[in-house]
């Protein structure tokens, strides 16, 4: 019994180590949204994410809105980081708060808001 737990107890931890995979969710259709002034807007809803929200709620938020999971993580110069999804939105982070985002636009145009790398 002693051993059956152990091997249960050993098993649990190792789930929870850093070198564990990232949780990916699985694919759902996304939510429309747009980039803007304020940070996110949902297009059918009355929801937002706006700058200053913490990182990991905003991470979690834009995740279900791009219906997939995060694609890369990068550091600016300045050592905040950013977030890319598989959309090409990516949002920039500084203290622990959501601070701005980048996308490509249809016609190639990169569109900015708030503070990002740049």
């Amino acid at each position: 019994m002693k051993r059956v737990f152990l091997v249960v107890w050993v098993a649990a931890l190792s789930a929870c180590a850093p070198g564990a995979s990232v949780d990916t969710p699985a694919k759902t259709d996304p939510i429309p949204f747009q980039l803007d002034a304020r940070g996110v807007q949902l297009v059918d809803r009355a929801g937002r994410i706006d700058f200053g929200r913490t990182d990991h709620s905003t991470e979690r938020a834009m995740t279900k809105l791009v219906g997939q999971g995060v694609s890369s993580r990068a550091i600016c110069d300045d050592g905040s980081p950013f977030v890319t999804w598989p959309d090409g939105s990516t949002l920039y982070f500084r203290n622990g708060a959501f601070r701005g985002w980048s996308a490509t636009a249809a016609d190639g145009t990169l569109r900015q808001g708030g503070r990002t790398c740049a």
